[in-house]
């Protein structure tokens, strides 16, 4: 019943699932990269690192497995040329999508669309403008990573954001509008 409510627990759940997916396999796929590393830094040839690769994933624990299976589906070729060009494991993880602070694109999109909703349940529940904008802007601090397109919400002017809700465009079309969503 309560949009405000809602929202604040939809931000709070996508924030924790970015915050614990990336701090629990960040680390694993940081050592499984480090450990490939340190076979290509010791001029092994590409097949004997392979072999290492499969043999070494093989007897990991299973909290490495995703890295493992990650580099192997990307081909232990690519990662042998990604450290060839001397980046790192950090930077091969991120590659990976393991390791990202960032909120991508369809969480953006999905952050804005619940955004869009509450204030649009904030309108239907007569909450004023004024009132609507310091809803917003606390919902914008809670997920640090989403603040600038949170932002962006508020500096395109809820009042026409309210307009277009009026004239009963859905969120995800406000989002478009917003370049928030594809």
């Amino acid at each position: 019943k309560n949009p405000r409510m809602k929202l604040v627990l939809l931000v709070a759940l996508v924030a924790s699932l970015i915050a614990v997916t990336t701090a629990s396999t960040c680390s694993e796929c940081e050592m499984v990269a480090s450990v490939l590393s340190g076979w290509i830094q010791e001029d092994l040839s590409e097949q004997t690192v392979q072999s290492y690769f499969a043999a070494f994933c093989n007897w990991a624990p299973e909290s490495y497995q995703g890295a493992c299976d990650s580099i192997l589906n990307k081909g232990v070729a690519w990662a042998y040329n990604y450290f060839q060009q001397n980046e790192s494991p950090a930077a091969l993880c991120a590659e990976l999508d393991f390791c990202t602070t960032q909120i991508r694109d369809g969480d953006i999109c999905l952050l804005c669309d619940s955004v869009i909703g509450a204030i649009d349940g904030w309108l239907a529940n007569n909450m004023t403008l004024a009132q609507i904008e310091v809803q917003v802007e606390q919902i914008c601090k809670m997920v640090p990573a989403f603040e600038a397109p949170c932002d962006s919400i508020i500096v395109t002017g809820l009042p026409m954001i309210v307009g277009w809700l009026e004239q009963h465009v859905g969120a995800q079309v406000v989002c478009n509008r917003l370049k928030l969503c594809p």
